[in-house]
């Protein structure tokens, strides 16, 4: 899906936005964006409030949901080579978090591997050294205790991974997926689009 602009002084209506649609009203283009990034206009992270009113306003819309973004210039002007680079600059921000996401996802995943080869490892040596402690101590209540105590060490040795596969990764994947959808969002601007110290 390709953003687009609305051409000249195309007005926004007042109307409540439509479902699936979020309407920001902004000063300038330029107030989206992070005012102390250096990259250039186009690559600038956008404003991290701006960033999560946008993620969590989509977070709540249905999946199947085509999502649009309209952004209402109130001022008077604005530059129209600026204006023309704000929907890809919005597009690429989402693309560039979708692709963290999934680099974190496999970050975690070859964590989660290295924590399990840990664990397994782990876990041997406690279960013969339980073993040899039940077959050398005499048999009682210390015994008993000193092996259930080796036990919840093996549980607890497995904790990280296990955490891993069952609950770590899948909200990374599901914020990727959002993101996903979020980079191919059309990005509608509306108001004045003439060049800098020119008249509209």
């Amino acid at each position: 899906m390709s953003a687009a602009t609305t051409p000249g002084r195309a007005a926004a209506p007042d109307s409540p936005a439509p479902e699936g649609v979020l309407k920001l009203r902004l000063s300038g283009f330029r107030q989206l964006f992070n005012s102390l990034d250096p990259a250039p206009f186009h690559q600038r992270e956008l404003d991290s409030e701006a960033a999560k009113y946008i993620f969590d306003w989509a977070s709540e819309a249905p999946a199947r949901q085509p999502l649009t973004l309209q952004l209402v210039l109130d001022s008077g002007q604005t530059d129209p080579d600026e204006a023309a680079a704000v929907p890809s600059a919005v597009q690429d921000y989402f693309r560039r978090r979708a692709a963290a996401r999934r680099k974190e996802v496999r970050r975690l995943m070859r964590e989660g591997r290295i924590s399990l080869c840990v664990a397994i490892g782990f876990i041997l040596i406690a279960t013969a050294l339980a073993q040899w402690l039940v077959a050398v101590l005499p048999s009682g209540r210390h015994t008993t205790i000193l092996y259930e105590s080796i036990v919840v060490i093996c549980w607890v040795a497995m904790w990280r991974p296990a955490g891993i596969f069952l609950y770590d990764w899948w909200p990374l994947v599901v914020d990727a997926r959002l993101y996903d959808r979020l980079a191919v969002m059309p990005v509608i601007l509306f108001g004045a689009v003439a060049p800098v110290g020119q008249a509209a």
